[in-house]
């Protein structure tokens, strides 16, 4: 069926389903919910729907800079291939990688050091600069946030990224000699999930395999493709437009069947669905289009069923679903494009249950985005909100947005939004956005939601903040230390645009 779902738009269609189904923490969706996800995102990859473009635009500064780093990067590269991620005490380089990058005649730039200072940041830098490869592993073994952020950064700037990701197993794993806390767990666990999230909106695959990637790495140089050109064959797992939000259809859907339902008795009549129709696109529903979908399937109403025992012949949102899919397919193509499906299935108006729980492992406890709906022809749009500013960063138990950036931004008349984790901020330097960065090193011996941060955390996630900083300045970002002289280089920047 070529579909080529991220894993957070599978995750999305689980969360949806289960709550258009009241099916608390279920791993599976139903045979009519997967025909709705499959012919929304037949749909969206045939119509091409583009990639949204932020808002907020580079700065004069940001465009000459990248212009010259683009410059830099026409140059012969000295090493193909740039071996990012996990360093100490993490041996994936030198049993995996190296062997291999060898065997092959690909040449390789090895960051990996016995002791890391930040004065081996600028020789890094010359080294990804003139590799036409990144290739990061993100391990379970360290915390790998600086590895995180530079992966994030990279994935904006259309650079050839291959990412490996294993994630952490369990609260109490060992992180360079130390047990993590189950907090510390989530929060790393969290920070993986949000990097692939990132990574794959811009279309690249996320590897879990470190020998995989880097025969997937050869293919790209011997071929001189990008990632988003590796296949299944290649053994990636592809991805297409992973910006897509696919869920709010199966959302719409269950609205409209609990308008019509009202019994309360989770079915509604074949007559119902003309209604359903009209509601959805606005259009008459031709009695014989549905006739002849329900006169294909088996066994379902008999061959001489009256017009009124048609007409009031119960079904529940499964089967619901299968025919909003098959009738929407007809109105646009005029043919059945999940004829297939039919075919395999021995009632497509049945329950059929496909279980998906081996798909996706996880389930974040997101909740699902309020959208404003409204109709549009035969399809469903959702108004979008805009804001001026994007308060990323840090959490409690620090109030820097409401006792300094809030207050500020109101008093100026500007629109504020949260965002969740601090791999964004690197994302976004990377896809050139109009960016302000205050950036605050931990001190020792301090305390997050009760928990004593160890000596060593406190070193990993200053030396993110140490990339981070370096990154931020080269891309021409400004960054600050103090809150209020960074909302308020904000504000400047939100002013003069307006």
């Amino acid at each position: 069926m070529d579909m080529f779902p991220s894993s957070s738009q599978v995750h999305e269609m689980l969360q949806c389903a289960n709550e258009c189904s009241k099916r608390p923490n279920a791993d599976y969706i139903t045979f009519g919910e997967f025909c709705v996800y499959a012919s929304e995102l037949k749909s969206c990859y045939d119509n091409k729907i583009p990639r949204p473009t932020p808002l907020s635009k580079p700065t004069k500064e940001t465009r000459r800079l990248n212009s010259r780093r683009r410059s830099t990067l026409t140059r012969p590269s000295k090493y193909q291939v740039f071996l990012g991620g996990s360093c100490n005490p993490t041996t994936w380089r030198r049993d995996i990688a190296i062997p291999t990058f060898k065997k092959l005649g690909i040449t390789y730039y090895n960051p990996q050091v016995a002791q890391w200072g930040p004065e081996l940041i600028e020789l890094e830098n010359q080294a990804k600069q003139n590799a036409e490869v990144m290739f990061f592993v993100i391990d379970n073994q360290t915390r790998s946030v600086a590895s995180m952020i530079e992966a994030a950064q990279i994935a904006g700037t259309q650079r050839k990224l291959i990412l490996v990701v294993h994630e952490f197993e369990k609260p109490g794993s060992v992180v360079m000699g130390e047990n993590i806390t189950e907090k510390e767990f989530r929060d790393l666990q969290q920070g993986q999930r949000y990097l692939q999230d990132l990574v794959e909106r811009q279309g690249i695959p996320v590897f879990d395999n470190i020998k995989h990637a880097v025969q997937c790495t050869a293919t790209i140089l011997q071929k001189n493709i990008k990632p988003q050109d590796l296949t299944i064959q290649d053994a990636a797992h592809p991805v297409k437009m992973a910006y897509l939000q696919i869920g709010d259809k199966l959302i719409k859907l269950r609205e409209v069947f609990d308008d019509l339902d009202s019994d309360n008795c989770s079915t509604i009549t074949l007559k119902d669905i003309g209604m359903a129709f009209k509601i959805l696109t606005s259009t008459e529903l031709p009695v014989d289009n549905l006739k002849s979908i329900v006169s294909q399937q088996k066994d379902f109403l008999g061959d001489n069923l009256e017009d009124g025992a048609f007409d009031n012949f119960r079904v529940d949102f499964n089967q619901f679903c299968c025919i909003m899919t098959e009738l929407r397919n007809q109105t646009e193509n005029g043919i059945s494009n999940l004829s297939a499906l039919r075919n395999k299935a021995s009632d497509l108006l049945c329950s059929v249950f496909t279980p998906l729980s081996k798909l996706l492992d996880w389930v974040r406890p997101d909740s699902r985005p309020t959208l404003e709906e409204k109709n549009n022809g035969n399809d469903i749009t959702y108004a979008t909100t805009y804001r001026d500013v994007y308060l990323g960063g840090s959490r409690r138990p620090s109030l820097w947005r409401e006792e300094v950036a809030i207050p500020l931004l109101k008093k100026k008349g500007l629109l504020i939004l949260y965002l969740k984790m601090v791999f964004g901020a690197a994302h976004y330097v990377g896809l050139n956005c109009q960016i302000v960065l205050c950036i605050q090193y931990i001190e020792e011996d301090t305390e997050i939601d009760g928990e004593k941060l160890s000596s060593q955390a406190v070193k990993d996630y200053n030396r993110g903040r140490v990339y981070l900083s370096d990154l931020a300045t080269r891309a021409g970002v400004p960054v600050f230390e103090q809150v209020d002289e960074a909302v308020q280089c904000a504000v400047n920047m939100c002013l003069q645009n307006s």
